[in-house]
């Protein structure tokens, strides 16, 4: 995967639907930008991998990908929960229970909220990203 410290392609779209977040970075077919120079580490670095296989391998692309990101709040859920759950076992985040803990409260806190159009309830959003955890 690329890294960029660019802006993706559809920026306009995602803080129009979004708004602007200086945490967030974004995954764009094989490249991942960083325009506010977050740091990557292997955690974050194995979720926006996982997003780069959903865009390669949705019907119509990348494009279609975030077309219905914007629009569909479920597929959206999905599509992050998947990409938290392997955020969570790569370097064994979900090997040690109170690091399992923190780590999907605070991606479920996430995932619940503004950042991704308050697609679901934090309850659900747990929910979710354990179902990803294999």
């Amino acid at each position: 995967m690329q890294i960029s410290n660019e802006f993706p392609p559809n920026w306009k779209e995602i803080v129009e639907h979004f708004g602007e977040n200086k945490e967030t970075v974004i995954t764009y077919g094989d490249t991942l930008y960083n325009p506010f120079n977050r740091p990557i580490t292997r955690h974050l670095e194995a979720h926006e991998e996982v997003h780069s296989l959903q865009q390669a391998s949705y019907p119509g692309g990348v494009e279609n990908w975030w077309a219905n990101y914007f629009v569909l709040p479920a597929f959206r859920l999905e599509q992050e929960a998947e990409a938290y759950g392997r955020q969570m076992m790569v370097g064994g985040i979900g090997k040690d229970r109170k690091m399992r803990r923190n780590a999907l409260q605070t991606f479920a806190r996430a995932l619940s909220g503004p950042i991704y159009g308050n697609c679901c309830s934090f309850e659900q959003a747990q929910e979710k990203i354990k179902q990803h955890m294999i």
